[in-house]
């Protein structure tokens, strides 16, 4: 883990209560701040949340699109899920509401 991130980490971690890290220890991913930083378009939430792999709290932003997002657990670089609950679901409109708009043969 590098030093920048460390301290950031330790930094969110003191603010947070102890029924949050228990939350966070539990699966939860706490959203703790928005950042804009250097070369970046826009801001973006960061996240602490546990890391199963190490067994240590990390902080991360999400990577990738929608369907594939995970964050990165930076002391051993473990890719952790976080595809929000409700993608499968909009999956699941998409393609009924494709079925239904379809032209039906005689």
């Amino acid at each position: 883990m590098n030093l920048v991130n460390g301290l950031e980490l330790q930094k969110h971690l003191s603010h947070l209560s102890a029924l949050q890290k228990l939350r966070i220890m539990r699966g939860a991913k706490v959203r703790v701040a928005e950042e804009q930083r250097e070369g970046w378009s826009g801001k973006l939430p960061f996240y602490v949340f546990w890391c199963d792999q190490c067994e240590n709290f990390s902080y991360d932003y999400p990577h990738g699109y929608i369907d594939r997002r995970y964050l990165k657990c930076h002391a051993c670089e473990a890719r952790i899920d976080f595809v929000p609950w409700w993608v499968e679901w909009q999956k699941l409109w998409y393609a009924v509401k494709f079925v239904m708009s379809s032209p039906r043969r005689k």
